[in-house]
């Protein structure tokens, strides 16, 4: 009787996985087709200002380098502002300036980042501070693991900008360098699109608002009313509190499709990917109560793992199998489609039920998010 009672709990929690993992495909496919096309917008300003916060990527910063100054928009100042590095970054750094006029050099101390300020917005402010003269009609903000894979990539992004006095950002491909970064993005990459699509993002009855942080650009007139960096100086994901902000003052937010224009290298290891999903959800974890995080990772864990809880009940009772096997398919399936926009192997979807499991052991974690080799202080806003 008991046997009976938990195949039957166990099923009906199949099911629903099932059902679940359905409308997450279903809702992926929606944000996808949501994404602009990647074409030039009709109007071109005449400059633009670019900044560029980097920490001990030197390595980064010379491959954005390489495919940033041979764009073929060529009008603008790019600030490339060192955060404090120990590598050799401020060398490259200094070169890159010497050998291109257009490109400015700014040295940020350890110890001039003022209490309670997140380290990259303060290096943003002081790369505006030290070379933005107000003349610059559009500004961009790009990270120094950015790589622009095509010609026209910085002239799409400023010109849709422009054009609909919005904030523009691009989709980008995820580059790994190894497996385990392949089969924790495409995870991530799922969940980003299943649950906080950009069909979500561009709706105003929706709440969602974010955009891809290390590729965007905006009009000066919307960064000034949005407050500038200096508004969110105590965030640690400081664009999705701009994106929040935006919405809210009901400025669009323009997400290109850029997997073939644009490509941001995601971390190598289970660690640091565990270490960014810390900073991601940091402004979620801070504000939310310790039992409500655990029954919210406890929900994760089972979404991901159901498929095999599943499959270890129909040892029991043989009509779970195709329950189970339902719930993979439905699962891998979906996540397939994170893997094919990465341009990664179709097979990192295949063990999804376990490494899915990164989610909720991020939310759980009770550590300080860290960054660069620098732990980041939380503060609750």
């Amino acid at each position: 009787m008991l046997s009976l009672i938990a195949s039957t709990i166990i099923g009906f929690l199949g099911v629903s996985n099932t059902i679940l993992w359905l409308l997450q495909y279903k809702w992926f496919k929606e944000s996808i087709k949501s994404l602009i096309e990647p074409k030039p917008g009709t109007r071109t300003p005449d400059n633009t200002l670019i900044i560029t916060p980097v920490r001990n990527d030197a390595v980064g910063l010379s491959i954005l380098a390489e495919t940033l100054l041979s764009q073929d928009y060529g009008s603008y100042t790019w600030v490339i502002v060192d955060d404090a590095s120990t590598d050799n970054t401020p060398q490259v750094a200094r070169e890159i300036a010497s050998r291109d006029q257009r490109v400015r050099y700014v040295r940020v101390n350890e110890d001039e980042v003022p209490v309670n300020w997140s380290p990259k917005v303060y290096a943003i402010v002081r790369g505006l501070e030290e070379y933005d003269d107000g003349s610059y009609p559009v500004l961009v903000f790009l990270d120094s693991d950015v790589a622009l894979k095509r010609r026209d990539t910085l002239r799409i992004l400023v010109t849709q900008a422009y054009t609909y006095n919005a904030i523009a950002s691009m989709n980008p491909r995820f580059k790994c360098s190894t497996l385990r970064c392949q089969l924790m993005e495409t995870v991530l990459t799922t969940l980003a699109h299943s649950f906080y699509g950009f069909h979500r993002v561009g709706n105003p009855r929706s709440r969602i608002a974010w955009f891809y942080g290390c590729c965007w650009a905006t009009t000066r007139e919307v960064y000034s009313r949005l407050g500038g960096h200096k508004a969110y100086y105590n965030h640690i994901v400081e664009d999705k509190a701009i994106a929040e902000q935006a919405k809210k003052n009901r400025v669009e937010i323009r997400v290109i499709n850029g997997v073939n224009h644009i490509e941001t290298t995601w971390y190598p290891s289970i660690r640091e990917t565990i270490e960014a999903l810390q900073r991601i959800l940091s402004p979620h974890t801070t504000r939310t109560p310790k039992a409500k995080l655990i029954v919210e990772a406890i929900l994760l864990a089972l979404h991901y793992a159901q498929p095999i809880i599943t499959a270890t009940a129909s040892t029991i009772n043989p009509l779970l199998a195709p329950i189970a096997l339902a719930d993979y398919i439905a699962q891998t399936t979906t996540h397939y489609n994170a893997s094919k926009l990465n341009k990664h192997s179709p097979l990192t979807s295949l063990p999804t039920p376990i490494t899915g499991q990164v989610i909720p052991i991020a939310l759980l974690s009770t550590k300080q998010p860290r960054w660069k080799e620098r732990t980041l202080t939380l503060h609750k806003t």
